[in-house]
C-alpha cells in the first residue's frame, strides 16, 4: 500500500516540476520563510552576515531602459529583533532611494489598523547638500475595515520610533537594512512579534535617478515570515503539500500528507538523520511513515519528501503553523516551519 502511495506521489510531483522557470517574481505569495541570526545595521552586507537568513531573489523594472534589475530580500531574527535586508543590483547615482516594509500581522494581504510600516529613505537634501537617511516607524491608522491609505508615524501619535535602518549605495548596488524589536516598548503602535508568530512581509522600493524620470521601482515579493526561537541551531526550508497554495489538510477526509524538506546550497536534505525527523503541531510528533528523495521544486537539488500520517501530527483546526524537527549527521538540531489550514 505504501509503495503505491509513494509511486503516486512521485508521478504527481514529476508532472508538476517545471523544466525551466522564466516568470518574474513580483508580488505573489512565496513559501513560508524563517531565518536565524543577528545583523549589523550599516547598509553593508558583510560576508556571512546574512547566510542563515531566509532569502528570495526577484526582479525590478528599470523605467529608463526597460531592463529587469536583480534584487534579493533577506529576513531573520534573533532573541530580540527582526532583521530585513534588501539588495538591489544597480548602483547608479540616484536622487533618492526609498523602500517601505509592511508587517501584515493578520496575514490578509491588506494594510489594516495596527499593521506596521517601516519606511527607509536616503534622499538628497538641498539645504545641507548631502544625502540624509531617515527611518520612520509608522502604523496603519483609521482604516475602518478598508485598505489603509494613511500610515501615521508613531511619533505623531504619542509613540516612539522603534528600530533603525541604513541605506548605502556603493556604485554597484543599493543596500537597505532594517531592524525592528520583536517586543517593542511602544505596544500602543507596534504589534508583538512572538516566537512562532507568522507575519506577511510586503513592501515596495523606488530608486529615483537623475534625471528624475530614470527610476528602478516595484513591489517586493510577499513573504510569509516566521519568528523562530533564538536557540534554534539551523533552519531548514520545508514545503507542506508541495505545489499547493494554500496548504490545506482535512482531519476527517485525509489520512496522509506530504512534507518536502528542501535542499539548498547551504544544507542538503540528505544530511538529515532520517530517524530523527518528527512533524506536527509542536514538531515533536512521530508522524513520519515513509520517505523518498526527489527534486520537488526543479532546482536541480535532491529534496527529502516525507509521507506523514495526519492523525499522528496533533494538528487542530485552530492551528496555522506546522513544525518539523530533526538532527543533522553531526547532531545539529534543525527546525522547519510552514503555514497550514486545518479543516475538520
Amino acid at each position: 500500500m505504501f509503495t503505491a502511495i509513494i509511486s503516486g506521489i512521485v508521478l504527481i510531483l514529476t508532472a508538476l516540476v517545471p523544466t525551466t522557470i522564466t516568470a518574474t517574481v513580483e508580488s505573489a505569495a512565496l513559501p513560508a520563510h524563517a531565518g536565524i541570526g543577528t545583523a549589523t545595521i550599516d547598509g553593508i552586507v558583510e560576508q556571512g552576515e546574512w547566510d542563515e537568513a531566509a532569502s528570495t531573489s526577484f526582479f525590478l523594472l528599470a523605467t529608463d531602459t526597460g531592463e529587469m534589475v536583480p534584487a534579493t530580500l533577506y529576513s531573520m531574527n534573533d532573541e530580540s529583533n527582526l532583521y530585513v535586508a534588501l539588495v538591489v543590483e544597480r548602483g547608479d547615482v540616484n536622487f533618492s532611494e526609498i523602500a517601505t516594509l509592511y508587517l501584515d500581522h493578520n496575514n490578509n494581504a491588506n494594510l489594516d489598523d495596527g499593521d506596521d510600516a517601516l519606511r527607509l529613505s536616503r534622499t538628497f537634501s538641498a539645504s545641507s547638500a548631502q544625502f540624509v537617511t531617515r527611518f520612520v516607524d509608522s502604523y496603519g491608522a483609521f482604516c475602518d475595515g478598508e485598505q489603509c491609505e494613511l500610515q501615521l508615524p508613531d511619533v505623531e501619535d504619542g509613540g516612539t520610533n522603534d528600530g533603525a535602518g541604513a541605506v548605502v549605495n556603493d556604485g554597484t548596488s543599493v543596500v537597505f537594512e532594517w531592524v525592528h524589536p520583536l517586543n517593542s516598548p511602544d505596544m500602543a503602535h507596534d504589534a508583538l512579534l512572538a516566537v512562532g508568530k507568522k507575519i506577511q512581509l510586503r513592501g515596495n522600493v523606488s530608486l529615483l535617478g537623475t534625471p528624475i524620470d530614470e527610476a528602478v521601482a516595484g513591489n517586493l515579493p510577499t513573504l510569509d515570515v516566521f519568528i523562530v526561537p533564538a536557540d534554534a541551531e539551523k533552519i531548514v526550508a520545508i514545503d507542506l503539500q508541495p505545489h499547493a497554495n494554500p496548504n490545506e489538510l482535512s482531519l476527517r477526509q485525509m489520512r496522509w500528507a506530504t512534507v518536502a524538506v528542501l535542499s539548498s546550497e547551504r544544507l542538503a536534505a540528505d544530511s538529515l538523520q532520517r530517524k530523527s525527523l518528527t512533524f506536527g503541531r509542536t514538531g515533536d510528533e512521530r508522524s513520519v511513515r515513509r520517505m523518498l528523495r526527489f527534486d520537488v521544486n526543479g532546482d536541480g537539488l535532491r529534496d527529502l519528501v516525507l509521507l506523514v500520517q495526519i492523525n499522528k501530527t496533533g494538528l487542530q483546526t485552530a492551528d496555522n503553523v506546522a513544525i518539523l524537527k530533526g538532527l543533522l549527521a553531526d547532531g545539529t538540531a534543525v527546525l522547519g516551519l510552514d503555514t497550514v489550514i486545518i479543516h475538520p
